[in-house]
């Protein structure tokens, strides 16, 4: 009784002072939206299937399963130029401790442009919380190793680390309690992994790679991170809600992620109602300039729609509190509104799939779709700039907030990996899926910011 009653409690506290907003109302897509997007998914067993179409790029994306001997791929072809890229992925390991995926990005000649070694172990279950555990997730570190070949087709080298500790309350339900750390040329820090394929240097591949990840934690205690961001823990994170990160840089602090609730029975697509979904308001402060990102979303809906407008901080309040969403529209798309940059529209959600039996109804996978459209005039450099604001959560960040792959239910809204395919969309010609930052990469590099000095 006592731990119901402290639930509760929570609840309560976690909406209460929180203040309230305008909701938005459920307005259809945007009449005239650029780059609308249509993104699908189908998940039957082990074997998940996603596909993307628009006017401007087609994508689909394959994978069986997530351990030891899995396979994924994902392909995309710019319409307009036929230009395309792929990616190639692949999980090995030892079956019974964890599973290393080694992940490949090829230009339109089938040139390698960069190469991934990332590592993870098993959920540990170790945390207490009000004398019981539900199932919790302490610890599930992750090490990525990125490698950036010189020109396409040469030799990789390794460009840059990075480590994640994932806490939750399960494997999908991450509150971002631990860190994401990156060091930037990190040779010296981490000798015998300087060059693509290292795994083909030793008898024991396996062993190699998962001494990598004790190396990461050795030097995290006595080498401070190019950049690192760590969680500022909060109990409002019991019911789902990130209270804010602390960005540093070669171990000073730089900046922040502030999060804030004001609609607390809105819901952004395919996110939970209460929790993440009441989220309007992001703000990424870097040393003296602030970026935000509106969260503007109807109360009690049941169809999960929001309007994401990225701005300057100090415009924030103004366009959350406007008289009209409609009149909004036409601020943003002519430009009248100094500060807001362009904005985002999405509508769906990933549902389960069930069969009918003799016993009632079977869960056999998940399916369903997000659709997206871009109001405004951004550019190239546009789309750039907000993934990189966002990257700066790290991907535990962007996973408690929300931001995550819309490729299962709740797991996130799939703001990030629209960006993402934005940037390859309206990239230079002489850039696309040719040059690292515009290669088919882009899509998978969630939370991995390019550190400014």
């Amino acid at each position: 009784m006592k731990k119901i009653v402290i639930w509760l409690f929570l609840v309560v506290f976690g909406l209460t002072g929180c203040g309230v907003t305008q909701a938005f109302i459920d307005l259809p897509a945007p009449s005239g939206g650029l780059y609308p997007t249509v993104q699908i998914v189908q998940t039957i067993g082990d074997t998940q299937n996603v596909s993307l179409q628009s006017p401007v790029l087609t994508l689909k994306y394959g994978e069986t399963g997530s351990g030891a001997g899995s396979m994924a791929y994902e392909a995309v072809t710019l319409t307009q130029t036929n230009i395309n890229g792929t990616m190639l992925e692949t999980s090995w390991g030892d079956w019974l401790e964890s599973n290393i995926k080694t992940t490949e990005s090829y230009d339109p000649d089938g040139k390698l442009i960069e190469g991934r070694v990332l590592m993870n172990l098993p959920d540990a279950s170790i945390l207490q919380w009000f004398g019981g555990c539900f199932s919790c997730t302490i610890d599930r570190s992750r090490l990525i190793l990125q490698y950036i070949a010189p020109e396409p087709g040469r030799e990789p080298v390794l460009s840059t680390v990075y480590y994640l500790e994932e806490w939750g309350l399960s494997s999908k339900d991450v509150l971002a309690l631990g860190q994401w750390a990156v060091w930037e040329n990190p040779s010296s820090l981490f000798p015998g992994y300087t060059e693509w394929g290292f795994w083909e240097n030793t008898s024991s591949p396996f062993t190699q790679v998962t001494s990598a990840l004790s190396l990461a934690k050795t030097n995290l205690k006595s080498v401070p991170p190019t950049l690192a961001v760590r969680d500022e823990d909060s109990i409002r994170e019991i019911i789902g809600r990130q209270s804010g990160l602390r960005i540093y840089q070669n171990g000073n602090l730089v900046g922040q992620v502030l999060f804030t609730y004001k609609n607390n029975w809105g819901r952004m697509p395919n996110t939970e109602f209460i929790g993440k979904g009441a989220l309007s308001r992001v703000e990424i402060t870097m040393n003296d300039s602030c970026y935000a990102v509106s969260v503007l979303s109807p109360a009690l809906s049941p169809r999960p729609t929001s309007l994401f407008v990225f701005e300057d901080c100090g415009v924030a309040e103004a366009v959350e509190n406007t008289s009209s969403w409609t009149v909004l529209y036409d601020q943003i798309r002519n430009e009248q509104i100094p500060g807001v940059y362009f904005a985002i529209y999405a509508n769906g959600y990933i549902g389960k799939i069930t069969s009918s039996t003799s016993d009632g109804p079977v869960d056999i996978g998940e399916g369903g779709g997000v659709f997206y459209s871009v109001i405004g005039q951004p550019v190239n450099e546009d789309f750039i700039e907000a993934r990189q604001n966002l990257s700066f959560m790290g991907l535990g960040g962007i996973k408690a907030s929300g931001f995550y792959y819309a490729t299962s239910n709740v797991s996130g809204n799939g703001i990030d990996y629209y960006l993402a395919t934005l940037i390859l969309a309206t990239a230079p010609e002489d850039l696309a899926m040719r040059s690292f930052g515009h290669d088919i990469g882009v899509l998978d590099r969630v939370g991995m910011p390019t550190v400014v000095e």
